[in-house]
């Protein structure tokens, strides 16, 4: 199986980015307070289920678990918050908080059994020699915004992020690798590019750098999930003529 079988043809890397940025800017009112929230819950939770804790024993600690509960629910629905966000705004509306926060909640089920299905896949893939699992993290990259904006279930949105990534897969890689290569530098400048302090954090938290760290985990994760947004509608587009006004349009 390879990454791409086709040629990516007209998915324009380039647009993707513009829309990214232009969308958060745009309504980075409403995305960033919800980002900071959200964010700000699941590192405290996280922290919190560290701290202290012998790291040869954390999977035992139903504190952990909890944690990596909250962290995948609080994820999907800020990723649908988001999605329903950029979308509805590519009409030239003002959308609202309640309105894409109630659009999130409808879905959670389904969002959060996506999420499931593709960390379980994606995890499998990866300890099969790490191609595999880089291989379905891109086909199934737009999973999540199939659920929010075309109402599928977790098997079909898979299903359906599968055929519209074909083609454009090499692109939506490079796309993320950069993202990743991004993020990770800029967690590890907030510990002053120290490794031995970045690794233990968790356990011997500093308030400084914790804060910082929420408030730049808020700000790429939502880069991140508009990016996944601009990316889906980008394919829409390519592959099937759909205008940003029709997606947006699935809302009403």
């Amino acid at each position: 199986m390879s990454i791409d079988q086709t040629s990516a043809g007209t998915f324009d890397m380039g647009r993707v980015v513009t829309a990214t940025f232009a969308s958060v800017q745009k309504h980075a009112v409403i995305l960033l307070p919800a980002s900071l929230v959200l964010v700000g819950i699941t590192q405290a939770l996280s922290v919190f289920s560290m701290t202290g804790v012998d790291p040869t024993k954390i999977f035992t600690s139903p504190m952990y678990w909890l944690a990596m509960l909250a962290s995948l629910v609080g994820g999907t629905l800020l990723q649908a918050f988001v999605i329903h966000v950029v979308v509805d705004g590519h009409r030239g509306n003002q959308p609202s908080i309640g309105n894409s926060l109630s659009a999130a909640l409808r879905s959670a089920i389904p969002l959060v059994l996506t999420s499931i299905l593709v960390s379980i896949g994606v995890g499998l893939g990866m300890i099969l020699l790490v191609v595999p699992g880089l291989i379905l993290l891109v086909m199934w990259s737009v999973a999540v915004p199939v659920v929010v904006v075309e109402g599928l279930g977790p098997v079909a949105a898979i299903g359906r992020s599968r055929a519209l990534t074909k083609g454009s897969r090499w692109a939506i890689f490079g796309l993320a690798l950069v993202a990743i290569i991004l993020m990770y530098v800029i967690s590890l400048a907030i510990y002053g590019f120290n490794f031995a302090a970045m690794s233990t954090a968790m356990q011997s938290p500093d308030i400084i750098r914790i804060v910082a760290s929420i408030l730049v985990g808020s700000i790429t994760t939502v880069l991140m999930y508009a990016g996944i947004a601009a990316i889906y509608s980008e394919l829409r587009m390519v592959k099937e003529g759909v205008a940003n006004d029709q997606l947006a349009a699935a809302f009403d």
